[in-house]
């Protein structure tokens, strides 16, 4: 799964469910794995940062 700047995805948690919907800000590749990735989450004022492992990207 290739997830890029601006896609839309969903946020899972260890179960696979979902957690909440966003929008990814950023992907930094220096940060920890489970860091990497900054997303605009629905609904939220702030970044949520979370792996690979926790997206599902939103396939239109």
């Amino acid at each position: 799964m290739d997830i890029k700047m601006m896609d839309e995805v969903t946020i899972i948690d260890s179960d696979g469910q979902e957690v909440a919907r966003g929008t990814v800000a950023n992907i930094n590749k220096y940060r920890e794995p489970d860091t990497q990735y900054a997303i605009y989450v629905d609904g939220y004022s702030d970044l949520v940062f979370v792996g690979k492992d926790q997206l599902q990207k939103k396939v239109n």
